[in-house]
């Protein structure tokens, strides 16, 4: 049986020398035998919401346009 860490959260170790997760937290929000989804939740993208927004063409006018995007990773299965 596959132990899967949907709904977890993973914390960088101390040697983790990876730039992309070097002392993070991450949640993962998704992970099966296809691959992982998380967020990493304490460091931020140089981009706000409404800049995402804009680039998808979509209206922001109700949106908090200030939140700053949090940076998302995923990995694939070999």
């Amino acid at each position: 049986m596959t132990a899967y860490l949907t709904n977890q959260f993973l914390i960088a170790m101390p040697a983790m020398d990876d730039p992309n997760f070097a002392q993070t937290v991450t949640l993962v929000c998704e992970h099966s035998e296809r691959g992982a989804l998380g967020i990493v939740i304490n460091r931020t993208l140089p981009m706000t919401l409404g800049e995402v927004f804009q680039q998808l063409d979509l209206d922001c006018s109700r949106s908090r346009v200030s939140t700053r995007v949090l940076f998302t990773s995923s990995a694939q299965s070999g």
